[in-house]
């Protein structure tokens, strides 16, 4: 069983670095341990990230090591999200710019703030599968989304989105332009099969679309502290997708 936690959020408020696709290859491991995939159709890539924190502040690098001391003793993963994908290039379910034009006027769908750089509209930042899907499947029907957006691409491709429970999801690319009906309904053609089927009902994700990761990578996947003579230090992170999963029926 791997327990998984989430990776401290101040880190992604001072970090650059790669998050990309990388050959997936399950035998690769490190002293972290994290169980790698050995179930689940043998998709192409994994995604996976190199993330530069800094500069830390003392008690911000002594949470750090903490951090990724406690994950170093069993089978631990964490969550994290691309910085540069926060948002879709699409309109998402009823979210936009914060000098969006108000679309609704009714007080259900009177704007409020929920991040610093956008405004929620109307409807909200998940929609919902629609129709099971099987392991393998690389097209999924999603239903939720805000009929005003019928006509509208609310995923462009090449966003991402993540598919699951919260602090469970997979993180997917769509492939094709992704437009709402009429019913708020839309089909998300993606890259990568699914790891484990899709239920009616399960949560997808446009905000911040998340993945689970753990430190194994073909390199070992790594976590570095440097810490400087004054009261700053950088930290480097490198790790790689471990995709939830089911086993082989």
């Amino acid at each position: 069983m791997i327990t998984t936690v989430q990776l401290p959020q101040y880190i992604f408020g001072k970090q650059d670095g790669p998050f990309t696709l990388m050959p997936h290859r399950p035998r690769a491991v490190s002293g972290f341990r994290p169980s790698t995939p050995k179930f689940g159709p043998s998709r192409e890539s994994v995604w996976t990230f190199t993330l530069n924190s800094g500069p830390l502040i003392r008690e911000e690098a002594i949470e750090m090591e903490a951090f990724f001391a406690q994950i170093g003793h069993g089978d631990w993963c964490f969550t994290a999200y691309d910085t540069l994908r926060v948002l879709p290039l699409g309109r998402g379910n009823g979210f936009a710019a914060a000098n969006a034009e108000v679309l609704f006027t009714d007080a259900g769908g009177a704007p409020h703030s929920f991040a610093s750089n956008l405004r929620l509209i109307s409807g909200g930042t998940t929609v919902l599968v629609k129709t099971a899907a099987p392991r393998k499947a690389t097209s999924l029907l999603v239903k939720g989304i805000d009929p005003a957006l019928s006509g509208q691409k609310v995923l462009k491709r090449g966003d991402h989105f993540s598919l699951g429970l919260p602090g469970e999801m997979n993180l997917h690319m769509a492939t094709a332009d992704v437009v709402c009906d009429a019913g708020g309904d839309a089909r998300i053609e993606f890259l990568a099969p699914l790891w484990k089927r899709a239920l009616a009902n399960d949560l997808v994700e446009f905000f911040k679309p998340s993945a689970r990761f753990g430190l194994y990578s073909e390199s070992g996947g790594t976590v570095e502290l440097v810490r400087s003579a004054g009261q700053l230090a950088r930290g480097t992170l490198r790790a790689s997708e471990v995709p939830f999963q089911e086993p082989q029926e």
